[in-house]
């Protein structure tokens, strides 16, 4: 019924290794095009399925209920729809294992880009980490690893309460304003505006802030820009930094759940 096994969507390096690795479970090609999705019985999306360029509407519309959709941050649009017709779908950041081994992959690909945008080490600087999910907790770990002070900024009690015991420095997001001025470096991991104008007038002017939410973003860069703040914008880390072994991580997810 399908001419190949696997429709691949190509986007970044992770991609390149997933399609050879592919190669052992069928036969696979590239879609370019949306009329192309109906040539595989399986198809797999970038993460997140923005970076498809596609609308999510006609994307489904295109499908067929003997289809399968493995992606990463999947709209509800397309999840509802594969439901409500029998489609399996998968979501990768759905999946605790693969979220956690993508946090792995985030937080060090964060450290290269804080690195990469200073003159300073990392060592003994103050560094905040906004949000204490999967990736705010690898990244507070590996920073605590390179002798960082490293602080939490949460709107949850549970979390501020739980990176309190594992000896990390913990503050309130409804102290951002009065604190920001403190730190050297800032990861955002949490998708809300929280660096209003206000917050990002209070950072100082060698802060190095390095934005690793989806949208809308942590940050209004329109606003750090206007006031020469370095802000930066350091999505798809995991396919930039470690492709080779995010692929092995979305291969191994595929196999077992096929």
């Amino acid at each position: 019924m399908f001419s190949y096994d696997f429709g691949i969507f190509p986007f970044d390096k992770r991609y390149d290794y997933l399609e050879q690795l592919l190669g052992s479970l069928g036969s696979v090609f590239r879609i370019t095009k949306l009329q192309q999705c109906e040539l595989a019985k399986h198809l797999i999306l970038p993460i997140p399925f923005s970076k498809t360029n596609l609308e999510p509407k006609s994307f489904c519309h295109s499908l067929n209920s003997n289809q399968t959709v493995w992606g990463g941050l999947l709209p509800d649009y397309v999840t509802d729809f594969c439901h409500h017709h029998g489609i399996y779908c998968y979501d990768f950041m759905e999946n605790d294992s693969v979220a956690i081994y993508n946090s792995i992959a985030t937080a060090e690909g964060a450290i290269c880009e804080a690195i990469k945008r200073s003159d300073k080490n990392l060592h003994n600087t103050n560094c905040l980490i906004v949000g204490y999910g999967r990736c705010g907790k690898t990244l507070a770990h590996k920073l605590y690893g390179l002798d960082a002070n490293v602080s939490i900024c949460s709107t949850k009690d549970s979390h501020i309460s739980e990176a309190y015991t594992f000896g990390y420095h913990v503050e309130k997001t409804s102290f951002l304003p009065h604190i920001v001025q403190n730190y050297d470096y800032i990861f955002n991991t949490a998708p809300k505006i929280l660096f209003t104008k206000e917050v990002i007038a209070n950072l100082s002017n060698q802060c190095i802030y390095i934005e690793l939410a989806s949208m809308p973003y942590g940050i209004d860069f329109n606003e750090a820009k206007a006031q020469n703040k370095k802000a930066f914008l350091c999505s798809g880390l995991p396919g930039i930094y470690s492709p080779e072994s995010c692929a092995q991580i979305l291969f191994q997810y595929i196999k077992e759940a096929m």
